[in-house]
């Protein structure tokens, strides 16, 4: 995929620990925070990105190069 110069990238997540998700695992209610465990909020968004323009400059990590 493309996008151009100067465009902006957005993630949005919802997390639902309210009592009205059937999935909530906890009942009664606890606080949940960031975390890396399971039982946390978790959502880490990771862009890589790629610029069309480096096999034309020759750089020595670029496809193109010799």
């Amino acid at each position: 995929m493309s996008i151009k110069s100067g465009s902006t990238v957005r993630v949005t997540s919802v997390f639902d620990n309210s009592a009205g998700n059937p999935k909530n695992p906890n009942n009664p209610i606890v606080p949940v925070g960031w975390g890396e465990r399971t039982t946390d909020e978790m959502c880490i968004a990771f862009i890589g990105v790629i610029f069309d323009n480096e096999a034309i400059l020759g750089l020595p990590f670029s496809a193109g190069s010799k």
